[in-house]
């Protein structure tokens, strides 16, 4: 089966073509042949496009710019058969030290192994233009990467196996302050200087370590860089070796980051937690936190002194045997129900005080977060509310008293605001009981202002003080109330009883009876007044009458006639 092929011959002569093609037609090889002369060739800077070169010299003197010519020429079309035909053995010798792919000399007299040379360079041609294309590749390979070091944001450096620098991104730059310009070819150790910044004494590096046992390696978090111009950073490394193919280990990669602002925002959380752990330990509460595995490990000071027991004993679960053996299992649920839900919570128990007395305690906890937002555990604060809770069973032995009486009755505490509100005030004032509760009383009921009622009702004694008022329900409109307030205890706590009455009819009764009554006074007055006319106008005639009689029983009369008279 013939072979097509295109070969370029640059002979002196045509004839001498044709000589040196009757080996490749000879060998099954048909195709196009190419002339060019040979000397035209050697001056000629050009690529041909061609399966094969051919190159007559036998009859050239091979000089050194001859020589010259040819390796360039060798090289400008590289990856196509080059076969340059000399003399003899000595111009074979003069092409020993070149290295030249797809390339053979051979001298005149073995022009018979032509073909057998053409075949055995065009296979090479194959497989020099496969390896060309994979290191093209592997270079474009390897500038993708180069780029992509150079683009991330962490310092980047590579070393060969005797750990002098190869590579460095622009990052590496910046933080060592060498140029690669300036740092390619010298130890890392020269250029990634560091320092234990607790102690401020240089530190032995762990990249050559990475070379020697092929271990990757890292920082202590103390790690300080200095600059080539002595700025200072706090850095995290890790060292890995580089390894080829056959897992030889080449050299090292290391990658590092600044880590200062970190650092310092580290440094700050760290006072911070030391102030709040002082805030604590001094705040008007007692403070609990427990971790992650619901292990209490901190109490305040305020705790351990109302405890009596050392921070030690309470640790861990110890806290709890001071519980009131009634409360254990409900305070356990409760805290362990929030931590697996991780929700916020508060309950009441009985906690033993140092000196062996239970009082009540309202606890308050809170799930808690670090700066990645990672849950932390739970933190609380207890308050003794063991008044407040005297108070609230004082409170509803006169709740009971007071529910269904007739009359309203408010309790107010010692700064006057609603704590307990009967039946008869929720209906009179017209609040549901939760917005009444927490007003403050002299907004329910406004004094009479002309009235005297002398110093605030709240710090009263024992007398108390009685006063007509005004009172406000919630749709604006008003009633007319007598009060009565009265000072009292309930438990240890001093709170203020009020005792309403609502005097709106008695009072319309009042005003009828008064208006009856001026009525009736009017009516009198105008009788006697009637009368007295009456009597002046009958006793003006009479008079005269009674003189006329007068005058005679002056005159002479009879005895009959003055009876009659009289």
């Amino acid at each position: 089966m013939e072979k097509k092929i295109r070969v370029l011959f640059a002979t002196k002569t045509e004839e001498n073509m044709s000589r040196l093609s009757g080996f490749i037609r000879a060998a099954g090889y048909t195709g196009q042949n190419i002339y060019v002369n040979a000397e035209q060739f050697l001056v000629s800077d050009f690529t041909y496009d061609c399966d094969a070169i051919i190159l007559d010299c036998t009859e050239v003197d091979l000089t050194e710019k001859v020589r010259s010519r040819i390796t360039s020429s060798v090289r400008m079309n590289a990856g196509i058969p080059f076969v340059l035909v000399v003399k003899g053995e000595e111009q074979v010798k003069c092409f020993d030290n070149e290295d030249l792919v797809c390339f053979e000399v051979i001298p005149s007299y073995d022009i018979d192994i032509l073909i057998y040379l053409i075949r055995r360079l065009l296979s090479e041609a194959v497989i020099y233009k496969k390896l060309l294309a994979a290191k093209n590749e592997h270079g474009r390979e390897k500038e993708r990467l180069v780029t992509t070091l150079a683009s991330i944001g962490d310092g980047v450096i590579t070393t060969d196996i005797e750990g002098n620098i190869t590579f460095m991104n622009r990052v590496a730059e910046d933080l060592t302050g060498w140029s690669i310009r300036e740092a390619k070819g010298k130890s890392i150790d020269t250029v990634f200087k560091i320092i234990d910044k607790t102690t401020n004494a240089p530190m032995e590096s762990p990249f050559l370590t990475t070379i020697e046992t092929g271990e990757k390696y890292g920082l202590r978090r103390s790690t300080v860089l200095v600059s080539k111009n002595g700025n200072e950073f706090f850095v995290s490394a890790s060292s890995s070796p580089i390894r080829d193919i056959k897992g030889n280990i080449t050299g090292l990669v290391a990658v590092f980051r600044d880590i200062t602002r970190h650092k310092m925002l580290e440094d700050s959380l760290i006072k911070s937690k030391d102030y709040y752990l002082t805030l604590f330990e001094n705040f008007p509460a007692l403070i609990w936190r427990a971790d992650t595995d619901r292990t209490f490990n901190y109490f305040n000071k305020m705790w351990l002194d109302f405890t009596g027991r050392t921070l030690e004993q309470e640790k861990g679960s110890g806290w709890i045997e001071g519980a009131h053996p009634e409360d254990v299992q409900m305070i356990l649920k409760v805290f362990n129900d929030a931590f697996e839900e991780r929700r916020s919570f508060e309950t009441e128990y009985r906690l033993r005080n140092k000196n062996g007395q239970y009082r009540w305690i309202l606890s308050i906890g809170r799930p808690f977060y670090d700066l990645e937002n990672q849950f932390s555990g739970f933190i609380g604060a207890c308050f003794d509310i063991t008044e407040r809770k005297i108070a609230e069973e004082g409170l509803s032995r006169y709740q009971l008293l007071s529910r269904k009486a007739n009359d309203i009755i408010l309790f107010a505490d010692i700064d006057g605001f609603v704590i307990e509100a009967n039946d008869a005030a929720i209906h009179a004032f017209g609040y549901r009981k939760e917005d009444i509760l927490g007003r403050s009383i002299f907004y329910l009921i406004n004094p009479d202002p002309n009235l005297p009622i002398g110093t605030p009702s709240y710090n009263t004694d024992a007398g108390g003080i009685y006063y007509e008022a005004t009172a406000y329900r919630n749709d604006g409109s008003t009633f007319a109330a007598e009060v009565s307030m009265q000072a009292t205890e309930i438990g240890n706590s001093k709170v203020l009883m009020a005792i309403l009455r609502d005097t709106t009819e008695r009072k319309r009764i009042n005003e009828e009876l008064k208006r009856a009554k001026e009525t009736a006074e009017a009516a009198n007055r105008a009788k006697s007044e009637c009368l007295a006319n009456m009597s002046h106008e009958i006793r003006t005639p009479l008079n005269g009458i009674t003189g006329m009689i007068d005058l005679t029983l002056l005159t002479d009369l009879t005895e009959e006639q003055k009876d009659n008279l009289s």
